[in-house]
């Protein structure tokens, strides 16, 4: 009828329903998401969809049987590439609900196109997604459906060549290798997202880069697939070329700013700096051809071109110096532009180093969980520096001058002669650093 699905023999007795040797599937025990709360409108979908979800292989087995003796049977309008209204495939349903690898297999073999596995739903999803959101989702279903796109992409079918685990979805860019990070999927799915052909971290945040680097040293498996990946000369080249153009800017840096200061500079440091911010420029560039979009919302990223922008200006800013014997220098230049450069060095070291990542890694999240505590400390110190500037102290006879005499009373106390309301203050400042400390 209009809200139910009959299977009758010999359907029923494969299911165990003796009695009534029949089965009934109502379309609101549909395959929908499981993680969701959402009150969603039935689907329109078919037995074979309605098969995935409760996982009997015979009852799948025979639906595609009965199907494919069909004399009118076309692959392209058959029930497996029928979608329902979220645009899910019984492949899409099959991984997203573990289905027996066999099941998964027999789909594929079924599907003489091969082009199911590049299916997405309405959300971007292909059928590999689905099957990486599983927790203790098994190796043989990520072998099989890498190993059927492999095919398909060999073949020449695909028409862009765009494999499962460089996908993303449409709201989060998320790739297989990010939502089986982030299911915790066993160590040899994440091997076998490592290989050169299907790694990418495309769509990766940083929660997602720390958790893929907390996997990668727990396992040795997976130490060497990043081993691999990184023994590839054209990645290799560009881990080196990145580290030599580091050294040289820094190199050229200090002694430029060294031979400045004398006023004996010349145009050899200048020069290599300029040479040192082209190939960084070439780095970023690699980067937004490798990562595209996601290039904009990395914050080291701005970093990067920041301290490409100020080496260039720095070099300018040194040429004009040539010929000075007394030149006068930017120190605010000079000391930023030296900001930059160490900043981007530690984090190209975090990258590459696994001890240096431990560290860095320590000290962000050190800085992001004391950043409430500066912000209340500073709120603090303005009300009590605004309050001894009123009241004219001695020491406090402009608003910014009290700041280094508040500073200097934080380690080493220093009282201030005058008004009663002053002393009182100094009791109560010091109260307060005391809790501030302690909390």
């Amino acid at each position: 009828d209009r809200n139910s699905l009959t299977i009758r023999e010999p359907f029923g007795s494969i299911l165990g329903d003796v009695d009534n040797k029949s089965s009934h599937f109502y379309l609101n025990d549909t395959p929908f998401r499981r993680d969701s709360s959402e009150d969603i409108t039935p689907l329109e979908t078919v037995a074979l969809h309605l098969a995935m979800k409760h996982g009997c292989k015979d009852v799948i087995s025979l639906l595609l049987q009965k199907e494919t003796e069909n004399e009118n049977f076309r692959v392209r309008s058959s029930t497996l590439y029928k979608e329902d209204t979220r645009g899910r495939t019984p492949l899409h349903i099959a991984c997203e609900y573990s289905a027996d690898p066999q099941i998964i297999q027999l789909l594929i073999e079924l599907d003489s196109l091969k082009k199911t596995t590049q299916i997405d739903d309405m959300q971007g999803y292909r059928p590999m997604h689905y099957a990486c959101e599983n927790e203790n989702i098994s190796i043989e279903i990520i072998n099989i459906l890498c190993d059927s796109e492999e095919e398909y992409i060999k073949a020449g079918l695909a028409k862009t060549k765009k494999r499962s685990t460089h996908s993303g979805d449409t709201e989060h860019n998320r790739t297989p290798l990010f939502l089986a990070i982030k299911s915790g999927a066993p160590t040899a799915v994440i091997e076998r997202f490592l290989q050169l052909d299907n790694f990418t971290t495309k769509g990766f945040d940083e929660s997602a880069m720390e958790d893929l680097a907390q996997v990668v040293e727990n396992s040795e498996a997976v130490q060497e697939g990043v081993v691999r990946i990184l023994a590839q000369r054209r990645y290799f080249g560009i881990i080196m070329i990145d580290l030599y153009a580091n050294i040289l800017a820094y190199v050229s840096f200090w002694r430029a700013s060294q031979l400045l200061h004398s006023g004996t500079i010349t145009e050899l440091w200048p020069s290599l700096l300029v040479f040192s911010a082209f190939l960084f420029l070439l780095r970023e560039v690699l980067q937004i051809l490798s990562v595209g979009g996601d290039y904009i919302g990395d914050t080291w990223s701005w970093n990067e071109l920041l301290c490409i922008i100020f080496l260039l200006i720095t070099a300018e800013n040194m040429f004009d110096k040539i010929d000075h014997p007394e030149p006068e220098l930017d120190v605010f230049l000079l000391s930023f532009t030296s900001f930059l450069l160490t900043v981007q060095i530690i984090f190209f070291l975090r990258s590459t180093f696994l001890p240096f990542a431990k560290f860095v890694g320590g000290l962000l999240e050190i800085v992001t969980k004391i950043i409430p505590f500066i912000i209340v400390s500073t709120l603090l110190l303005a009300a009590f520096i605004y309050s001894f500037w009123v009241n004219e102290g001695p020491r406090c006879t402009t608003f910014f001058g009290c700041y280094s005499w508040i500073y200097g009373s934080i380690f080493a106390f220093t009282t201030q002669d005058g008004e009663p309301a002053i002393q009182f203050l100094e009791l109560l400042f010091g109260f307060m650093i005391v809790i501030v400390l302690l909390n």
